[in-house]
């Protein structure tokens, strides 16, 4: 097991139910999700760094997560048809523009999702102006 960039991830012999190697990941270290890495080779081990997970297992398997793609969200104000925004990322990534009244995490309602076509795409909240104040956040699937 190893933790990095905010998630845990155990490693083990294969599924009874996917007869691949088991892999769990976790935010928090309670709430378990099971993944599917492709290889039915027992997975030994996991480590992280430089932004990336590597787990090893028998017969030389080796599997590296790809990096987190770097995003932001940029606030350009009040327009003529709604709070505009504008998404920064590389082409080809899903997103999520949630918005909030306040910031505590069980009230964050997804406005919109889409794929970046892309290094900036733009992203209007028509609705802005039925709220006093509203928080955003941009996230991924």
């Amino acid at each position: 097991m190893t933790y990095g960039d905010g998630a845990f991830i155990a490693v083990g012999f294969p599924s009874i139910t996917t007869s691949y190697s088991t892999m769990l990941s976790s935010p928090d270290g309670v709430a378990w999700r099971e993944r599917v890495p492709g290889s039915a080779k027992t997975l030994r081990g996991a480590v992280y760094g430089d932004g990336t997970f590597v787990v090893v297992g028998e017969q030389s398997t080796i599997l590296q997560s790809a990096r987190q793609a770097e995003f932001s969200l940029t606030v350009n104000g009040l327009g003529p048809a709604g709070f505009d925004l504008t998404v920064v990322s590389a082409p080809g990534n899903r997103y999520r523009v949630q918005a909030s009244t306040n910031l505590n995490g069980a009230f964050w309602t997804d406005l919109g999702v889409f794929t970046n076509v892309g290094p900036t795409m733009p992203f209007t909240d028509t609705t802005a102006a039925s709220f006093p104040a509203r928080f955003y956040r941009l996230v991924t699937p």
